[in-house]
């Protein structure tokens, strides 16, 4: 099941024509996910997240253009140690188009970004989706010709056979899933129904391991 999982994860890359890194140049406002979404922030409790303000993880980019994610890479730690949550920066990288990711190269802090769609994406409702793919590791992550590490902590993401990667949203049903724990969901097959919010964001409603 392994080798069928990746062989449909390739082939839809492939199929897409174009290699899956691609420049990045943007401005735009450094968000906590878990806030920024309302209707996801009306449901975690903050002192109930297993959640690190300064990790990774509990940061993302809006753009004109979309929500992006970071890679759990030294690179984009050391960039962000230092920005705060609603900052507007300008970023230069490589972005993982699949998986809205980017890797960056160069940071500064800028002026307010006029016209964000800020509002609109706050408001995103979840959309009903049902997933398969590989649940792994950023060291075991197909990202193309970036990086991979995970010199910051063994997070999963979805590799899933539409071509796609997605972020797991660290809920109950999330965290087992990001952390690759019980019942043994590291490098494995998974089956998976949620919520899908833009950035690729997954909020996990139900998932198993596909024997």
């Amino acid at each position: 099941m392994f080798f069928n999982i990746l062989f449909f994860y390739l082939t839809s890359l492939l199929a897409q024509g174009t290699s899956p890194v691609t420049p990045f140049n943007d401005s735009g406002r450094i968000i906590h996910p878990y806030l920024f979404f309302q209707s996801i922030a009306q449901r975690i409790p903050m002192d109930s997240l297993r959640l690190k303000q300064e990790r990774l993880t509990a940061k993302a980019f809006v753009t004109k253009t979309g929500v992006f994610s970071f890679i759990e890479h030294p690179l984009n730690h050391d960039a962000l140690k230092d920005i705060a949550q609603g900052s507007y920066v300008k970023i230069r990288g490589q972005q993982f188009v699949p998986g809205n990711l980017i890797l960056i190269e160069s940071l500064k802090k800028i002026r307010e970004v006029k016209n964000l769609p800020l509002s609109e994406l706050e408001q995103s409702q979840g959309k009903f989706v049902e997933l398969k793919g590989f649940n792994v590791c950023q060291c075991g992550l197909n990202l193309g010709s970036l990086p991979r590490t995970c010199s910051l902590g063994h997070f999963h993401h979805l590799q899933a056979v539409d071509g796609k990667t997605y972020h797991y949203f660290q809920q109950r049903e999330g965290i087992p899933l990001f952390l690759g724990a019980a019942p043994g969901y590291h490098y494995k097959n998974v089956s998976l129904t949620g919520e899908l919010y833009p950035g690729n964001f997954i909020w996990v409603e139900n998932a198993e391991i596909i024997p």
